[in-house]
């Protein structure tokens, strides 16, 4: 039997533009954390090795600091006689590769797959292949290279790839792409990617994107981490093990009304917050939220002063021990008085007026009566079936005539 864990994009040295200084701090430490967390949990499950499928660290910005707590957390895994299985990617290709690492790090650094084998206690073979991005931007489908599996082996595939049929993340770029066909044809026992920063396995393929070790963005929400995989004669079981030690969420909140005061609009947002986070399986206070607010309400002046704004932000967090939040007022319109709107408006008063007296108008009530022979109601009243959607129209028609959707 053999174990491994397979993670990708860590993304170590990654410029976090737009937040701010401490929380940037925050994130550059969730990163190592997240991965001494991988390192212990390595040693603990004694795994035959580690496997990293890509963009362990971004670019050319490697660090001093980063290269030291990398080369020393590999070294822990060398006292155990754990190997560790390295695909570089499109951030880290081979041409940008400074560190220098011990012997028990295997560097898939060629554009053609490399083999290592690893022997169990009972001398039973598990074949680990992979290719490595040799520059930045590998256009090429390297996975056609990979030799099929022979009868009998146990194999790994590696590498650092887009799945063409991917739907997790359109928006990243196809750095050596592949299909899905090619990847089965190859018959491997697991396929080790990395690229897309969603976890995500292909129907019930033993081919896996492990996602991004630790959120780094707004768009890389939820638990994030890496895959236990264990191979023996019963095949092969994959596990889910979260890593991360912030979270990233975002939330949609309705916030349509009039509210009697500043303070009363303040407590029942609040309200609708903390019941939405309490949803949430990961705590409060490691977890930065952007929150989407909707609706016409009367405080839409009050929060358009970035002030008010900064303000509501930072009392939200502390109040409900977040660890960060953003509001976002895009989808955020002013209250809309209807009578006012009727009288500022010479077409939507011409309206108003046949929806309140349709049989004024001998063209809209011959309409009205094909549609109802259409839906069959030949024996309501015209006027009648017109009221009961008075409140509908009346919606549609505010909407339409405030500079809203309809």
């Amino acid at each position: 039997m053999f174990k491994f864990v397979h993670i990708a994009d860590v993304h170590f040295d990654a410029p976090l533009t737009g937040k701010n200084p401490e929380l940037r701090k925050d994130l550059k430490r969730s990163q190592r954390e997240a991965f001494g967390k991988v390192i212990d949990f390595s040693l603990k499950e004694e795994v035959d090795g580690l496997i990293i499928a890509g963009d362990l660290f971004d670019n050319e910005r490697l660090s001093l600091e980063t290269e030291k707590f990398l080369l020393e957390s590999l070294h822990r895994l060398r006292e155990k006689n754990i190997h560790v299985f390295y695909a570089p990617g499109n951030h880290d290709p081979v041409i940008q590769m400074k560190m220098k690492f011990e012997d028990h790090v295997h560097l898939f650094d060629r554009e053609i797959p490399m083999a290592f084998v690893i022997k169990d206690k009972k001398d039973r073979e598990c074949h680990i292949l992979g290719v490595g991005h040799v520059n930045e931007r590998e256009q090429r489908n390297l996975i056609q290279k990979f030799p099929r599996k022979k009868k009998d082996q146990m194999v790994i595939g590696v590498a650092h790839t887009m799945v063409e049929n991917v739907s997790s993340d359109p928006k990243k770029g196809k750095y050596l792409p592949t299909t899905l066909e090619d990847l089965l044809a190859k018959d491997y026992d697991y396929w080790a990617l990395g690229h897309i920063h969603q976890r995500h396995q292909f129907k019930d393929h033993p081919v896996y994107y492990s996602g991004a070790l630790q959120g780094l963005n707004i768009s890389e929400t939820g638990m994030k981490g890496g895959n236990l995989i264990t191979i023996g004669k019963n095949g092969v079981a994959v596990e889910f093990v979260p890593f991360n030690t912030l979270y990233f969420e975002q939330l949609t909140l309705d916030i349509s009304g009039e509210y009697s005061s500043d303070y009363d609009f303040y407590s029942i947002l609040k309200g609708l917050i903390r019941e939405e986070i309490e949803k949430v399986e990961y705590p409060a206070s490691k977890t930065i939220y952007r929150i989407g607010l909707k609706g016409r309400t009367n405080q839409w002046r009050y929060l358009k002063i970035p002030a008010n704004m900064a303000y509501v932000e930072e009392e939200l967090t502390r109040d409900l021990g977040l660890k960060s939040l953003e509001l976002n007022l895009d989808e955020v319109l002013p209250e809309i008085d209807f009578e006012e709107l009727v009288m500022d408006n010479g077409i939507l008063k011409e309206v108003m007026a046949l929806i309140e007296a349709p049989q004024e108008d001998g063209k809209l009530m011959k309409t009205i009566g094909q549609l109802k022979t259409l839906e069959g109601l030949e024996t309501k009243d015209s006027k009648a079936l017109l009221g009961e959607r008075e409140a509908v129209l009346k919606g549609l028609i505010m909407e339409y005539f405030a500079g809203g959707q309809s």
